[in-house]
């Protein structure tokens, strides 16, 4: 065999096994859908989540805060070092700060 058969039969597989992992992506996110779909609807016998409770006002504001400052507390770190170097007045190449300036 010809290293070009070779490699066009490994091309070939390679196209086969990522079309198929597409498929297999895409299945997962229709089954994923579904089964919330059906857990969240009003047939459901036994729902996971039942949105009667967000009535009370006391809950639903807790829970907001809840989910506000864990995605805080996650983008904290992520949002101090892209500021950081401003404020701090340094460089990114060197991490020196920039020399006073003499007047």
């Amino acid at each position: 065999m010809s290293f070009e058969r070779i490699r066009s039969r490994e091309e070939a597989r390679a196209r086969r096994n990522t079309d198929a992992q597409a498929i297999r992506n895409w299945h997962a996110i229709a089954r994923l859908s579904v089964n919330v779909a059906w857990k969240l609807h009003p047939k459901n016998a036994h729902p996971v989540l039942n949105f009667l409770v967000l009535i009370n006002r006391a809950l639903s504001a807790s829970l907001f805060l809840f989910v506000a400052l864990g995605f805080g507390w996650l983008f904290v770190p992520v949002v101090f070092a892209l500021v950081s170097p401003s404020i701090l007045l340094r460089r990114p190449a060197n991490g020196i700060a920039p020399p006073a300036e003499a007047h």
